[in-house]
């Protein structure tokens, strides 16, 4: 069981990882002074994300425990994709109205909506192939057995 936790979590935090370097569009060619760092961002981004998880994550074990007998796995398992879903959403609503003007142009993307949009729809895109590739190599280790 902590295995597969820590394996969720982890993959989770490579699509956060990788739907925000998507996302991210450099530094503007007209920009003077010391470029934006990506990692400076993402570390700040990182904060929301893991302050969300965390309480995604207490909320599903919460669940897990107390319903684990009367639920089917079916059940915890939409429960932690509602989860998962929640907290990339949180974390981009209130990540990027703390960004200034100058600091959303380097993102290329001019409101939020465009933000959460495609970094939600990269973040999407990464754990369906995530997903579909763990299915495929299941279903491998299942035929080999």
């Amino acid at each position: 069981m902590a295995t597969r936790l820590l394996k969720s979590v982890a993959f989770l935090f490579l699509a956060e990882w990788l739907a925000s370097s998507s996302v991210w569009s450099g530094t503007p060619t007209d920009w003077r002074g010391a470029p934006p760092s990506f990692w400076g961002f993402e570390r700040w981004r990182l904060q929301y994300w893991i302050l969300f998880g965390s309480l995604s994550l207490l909320l599903w074990l919460v669940a897990w425990y107390t319903l684990n007998r009367r639920v089917h796995v079916a059940g915890l398992v939409l429960l932690a994709a509602v989860l998962a879903v929640a907290d990339e959403i949180l974390t981009s609503v209130l990540f990027w109205p703390r960004l200034s003007f100058n600091q959303t142009a380097f993102f290329g993307l001019a409101t939020r909506q465009e933000y959460l949009q495609d970094h939600f729809m990269m973040w999407s895109i990464i754990v369906a192939v995530g997903l579909g590739i763990w299915y495929a190599l299941s279903r491998k280790k299942a035929r080999a057995v």
